[in-house]
């Protein structure tokens, strides 16, 4: 580990794009600070994230209804809360948020 650096680690992750890149990015990050912890290395890499694409992902109407009426026959909680999350769904990052 003593002979990882910084143009090393932008080297490898050059090999993937968007996402990908991130989420191996995140993972070495991960990696690094627990070496870091552990006094296996020290070195503080500057990764920069990876520009990702919005996903558009949208649901039929004739799926979502589908998904309804299978939640209606679920047990107690379930039911509800599946038809709460169809009803409730508004496709946009309002849903969660604080």
């Amino acid at each position: 580990m003593h002979e990882i650096d910084n143009v090393t680690l932008s080297n490898a992750l050059g090999r993937w794009k968007g996402g990908t890149r991130n989420r191996y990015r995140a993972a070495l990050t991960h990696f690094l600070k627990w070496g870091r912890a552990h006094g296996y290395i020290e070195l503080h890499p500057t990764l920069l994230p990876g520009k990702e694409a919005p996903r558009d992902n949208v649901i039929p109407l004739d799926r979502l209804r589908a998904l309804y009426n299978i939640a209606e026959r679920m047990e107690y909680p379930w039911s509800a809360y599946g038809r709460l999350l169809i009803l409730g769904n508004t496709g946009d990052e309002s849903v969660g948020a604080e």
